[in-house]
Order: structure tokens, then sequence, then C-alpha cells
């Protein structure tokens, strides 16, 4: 069967094309290093009732905003490396971003707030 023939002369080729391509090693572009650690950022209870503390959990330091469906910045405070308490009193029910700044890249966790 012709089709077989052709497998054998290519399929062995493309395989190793396709496990290179899988593997990053089809082209001579070079990857980015991967950050040793990857951040983590994590805020619970999650929905929350209003006027309860949120934990949030960083893995690293920095400043941050929570900011409502609107886009307005209703809190800001600085975040220690690991876990950190926020209050919620005096907030409305709603979705709300908590994003963490200072960093190369902006990290955020959704909070639904309930009443």
């Amino acid at each position: 069967i012709p089709g077989r023939l052709m497998g054998r002369e290519i399929g062995v080729e493309a395989f190793e094309f396709a496990e290179r391509f899988i593997t990053g090693m089809a082209t001579d572009v070079k990857r980015p290093p991967m950050p040793s650690r990857t951040p983590v950022f994590a805020a619970y209870p999650n929905p929350i009732r209003a006027g309860q503390r949120l934990t949030v959990q960083a893995s690293t330091a920095g400043s941050y905003q929570l900011v409502d469906a609107l886009g307005r910045t209703v809190r800001t405070a600085v975040l220690n490396e690991g876990q950190n308490g926020m209050e919620t009193t005096g907030l409305a029910p709603g979705m709300y971003f908590l994003r963490l700044m200072d960093q190369p890249a902006t990290l955020g966790a959704a909070v639904l707030i309930t009443r």
C-alpha cells in the first residue's frame, strides 16, 4: 500500500520534528529562564460576608489595591510576605479585584463580598 511506504519514509522524520517542536527545540529561539519561585497570591474565604476579615496569602511583599467593579480603588495598603489580614467592614456587597503591585507582573485575585 503506497501510504505505508510513504509513512516509513517521512513518518520517522515527522515524529522527530514533532518531538523537537513539543519540547521547544524546533527553533533557535531561546526561552527566557523560568523564575526560581512562582509567585503565590490568594485571598480567602471567597466569597466572604461584608464585615469579615479576608485572609490574603502572598509569597512576596508589596503594596496592594482593592478595586471595585467600577474600577475605583477602595483600599490600598502594604502586604507582607506570608499571611495577611484585610478588613471588609464598610465595603458594599459586590465583586472586587485585589491587585498586588510592585512585581514584574501584576498579580491579582477576584473577591466576592456578600451581605
